[in-house]
């Protein structure tokens, strides 16, 4: 039997355990300078958001971002179509607020936080900016749509924007649109017979409510929910071919929910 020993001398004269311990003092200094390398390439890991949220005009909203170590920058998109803010060295164990003016539409928002530079991870919340519900008296003028995006001083609505558009359920509040013998006293849905020529839209209702967003048309009436195909105002239409004998006033409740505009 051959006996091999671990112990035996290497050409230079030097032992082989000696050899060995400094291959293995290298390798383990490799494998952390690697690790710490790896490290510092990453910085910091995000893992959720956080928010205190106003009211659009009332003072800024304020954002923390939940997450460990320091981000070397990390993005914080605020959900209402806005540029979103770059904050450089994001350190988790501090967590720095970051701040954000709402100026539009009220309603649902999907915040969202993520990687820059030397960070992984991203985070979404969906928060609601108050108010999230607006009152608008409507009644005909001499004009066929009402820009409510202006009235209300606010944005054209985004695409991929759900608008909730509901009437005051008091049954007195309707229009009367001048027909003989009072035959057309109606709330937001209309008569109940598609519009044909000269009326504005037809194939719709006669006398409804009609909203349009850019050239998206949707059938309008007492509670109707949309989600908008393209960007551009709101506006408040009737269907009505003699704007002129109509007396009366509907009473509208908009509710915009943006959480899933991009």
């Amino acid at each position: 039997m051959i006996n091999i020993s671990a112990y035996g001398d290497n050409p230079r004269g030097d032992s082989m355990s000696g050899g060995f311990s400094k291959k293995k003092l290298v390798t383990g200094i490799s494998i952390v300078l690697a690790v710490a390398v790896l490290q510092g390439c990453q910085g910091g890991t995000i893992r959720g958001i956080t928010g205190q949220i106003g009211n659009p005009g009332t003072g800024p909203a304020h954002f923390q971002l939940v997450g460990d170590g320091v981000c070397g920058k990390v993005s914080i998109n605020f959900g209402d179509g806005t540029l979103p803010a770059v904050v450089a060295n994001y350190d988790f164990s501090n967590l720095p607020q970051v701040n954000h003016n709402y100026t539009g539409w009220g309603g649902r928002k999907t915040v969202k936080a993520g990687s820059v530079e030397n960070c992984v991870g991203e985070a979404k919340t969906i928060f609601t900016i108050g108010p999230s519900v607006y009152n608008v008296g409507y009644v005909p003028s001499n004009v066929t749509c009402a820009d409510v995006s202006a009235s209300l001083n606010k944005p054209p609505l985004r695409t991929n924007t759900i608008v909730h558009m509901k009437t005051n359920p008091d049954p007195n509040i309707k229009i009367n649109f001048g027909c003989a013998f009072n035959g057309c006293i109606v709330d937001a849905d209309g008569r109940n017979s598609p519009a044909v020529a000269p009326f504005p839209f037809p194939g719709l209702r006669e006398f409804s409510m009609v909203m349009r967003v850019g050239t998206q048309v949707v059938q309008g009436g007492t509670n109707v929910t949309f989600t908008t195909n393209q960007a551009g105002p709101l506006e408040v239409c009737v269907n009505d071919s003699d704007l002129w004998n109509n007396t009366g006033a509907w009473g509208l409740i908009i509710e915009v929910d943006e959480s899933g505009a991009p």
